[in-house]
């Protein structure tokens, strides 16, 4: 009993547990306030314009992620591996994002009906506008989010997303309380990120003038040219792959049935966020880590995770109950998707310490083609199923190429433990 309180006691004072807790502290109150905000609009849009909405939201979050490049897990660890710079390390990231951001906005203006035109997609020019600003304010938050996960300060970062939540869902309640829960104006969401980027421009200055003033010496630029060349190739897969269902469901459903694929994936979500916030803290504590206790790290994690994957099992029944409770009778086609989508869920938890321990050991190559290898084969086997088998398929498919990415992710992580003589 004595040495069970030592161990609590012990765990308590670790700061790694202390940035977990409020990891998951604000993606409870972020996935709630979430929730209510997507229950408003299912309900209040129904199925044909909650798909319209769902499809430029996700074209939004994949954009701003996919013109990240990996630059995201670059500066954690290349910040943290050399504090003394970090500020010029995150000059670099935003000088970079910047210019790529002003070459994706020429390409818009230039070319953004002509290509939603070329993919049969002409009704969704109208929210071209609000597109430009989303992805504007994503990818700026991005690099918000990016810098306190790297210098650690996650009371700060919870505070700002929880209030932007705030923000969101005051609008959103606004609007269904003066039945105003029209497309023109749910489009304004989009902006709200945007704000909340105003107030670290000052830091922006401060990242500038700090690498212009320390100059990176060659090897450095070097190091990390070499490992952002692997993440680059990686975030693109990554990026496609996340929402890969949706682009391919989008060529041969409807809106409606994509808006019940999506409702599905938004009520998943709630239990989705874990991985997530095991990845934010995960990353920048084993960045830290030296290699021979890195393996060691990564066991002691997915112990834990694997056991509350096995508790969270018993929810996955209850989902034909909850669902038409939730949404109403025109969603109860999205009851199955749910249910697939959990698993999948589950699964990505217990592969995550996996993925991430592959980064610090300065392998991300490894991470490029198991994505790449994950992604093929849900084209394939999408282009295969979707057509015949609908958004159920579409929800399979990521579940079949979750499974086969595990097994050889696993594979490489012991592979590589035997190298390091463990």
């Amino acid at each position: 009993m004595q040495r069970l309180q030592n161990y609590l006691q012990k765990i308590s004072k670790s700061q790694f547990v202390k940035n977990l807790g409020i990891t998951f502290s604000e993606n409870i109150i972020t996935k709630i306030m979430g929730f209510f905000i997507t229950l408003m609009l299912i309900r209040n849009l129904g199925p044909q314009n909650y798909g319209v909405y769902s499809f430029v939201f996700v074209n939004i979050c994949v954009f701003s992620s996919l013109f990240d490049f990996g630059m995201e897990n670059t500066a954690i660890r290349f910040s943290n591996y050399n504090k003394e710079k970090q500020n010029a390390v995150f000059g670099l990231y935003f000088l970079t994002k910047s210019i790529i951001l002003v070459l994706c906005f020429l390409v818009i203006i230039l070319f953004g009906e002509k290509l939603l035109i070329g993919f049969n997609k002409p009704e969704l020019i109208k929210f071209l506008p609000f597109f430009v600003l989303g992805f504007l304010g994503e990818s700026l938050f991005f690099v918000n989010d990016t810098y306190l996960q790297a210098i650690q300060k996650f009371k700060l970062r919870a505070i700002i997303n929880i209030t932007r939540y705030i923000v969101l869902l005051c609008f959103v309640s606004w609007l269904c309380f003066t039945k105003l829960v029209l497309l023109k104006y749910i489009m304004f969401v989009f902006i709200i990120p945007l704000l909340f980027t105003l107030f670290f421009i000052p830091r922006y200055i401060v990242f500038i003038k700090s690498y212009f003033l320390q100059k990176f010496s060659k090897p450095f630029l070097t190091e990390i040219f070499h490992y952002e060349k692997w993440m680059f190739v990686l975030a693109t897969l990554s990026s496609v792959a996340s929402r890969i269902d949706i682009y391919m469901l989008s060529i041969w459903v409807s809106y409606a049935q994509l808006g019940i694929y999506s409702a599905a994936f938004n009520l998943v979500s709630i239990v989705s966020f874990l991985p997530n916030v095991l990845g934010k803290v995960m990353l920048p504590k084993m960045a830290e880590t030296k290699v021979n206790d890195l393996f060691k790290l990564t066991i002691g994690i997915v112990k834990p995770i694997a056991v509350l994957s096995l508790l969270l099992t018993p929810i996955i029944p209850l989902f034909p109950y909850i669902v038409p409770l939730l949404f109403g009778p025109k969603y109860n086609d999205s009851v199955i998707i749910v249910q697939i989508l959990a698993v999948l869920t589950l699964l990505s938890m217990i592969l995550l310490p996996f993925e991430q321990a592959l980064y610090p050991l300065g392998k991300p190559k490894y991470s490029t083609i198991l994505r790449f290898i994950q992604l093929i084969i849900t084209i394939l086997i999408n282009f295969i199923f979707i057509p015949r088998f609908g958004i159920v398929a579409a929800a399979l498919n990521l579940v079949f190429a979750k499974i086969i990415y595990g097994i050889l992710l696993i594979n490489v992580f012991n592979t590589e433990k035997r190298k390091a003589g463990l």
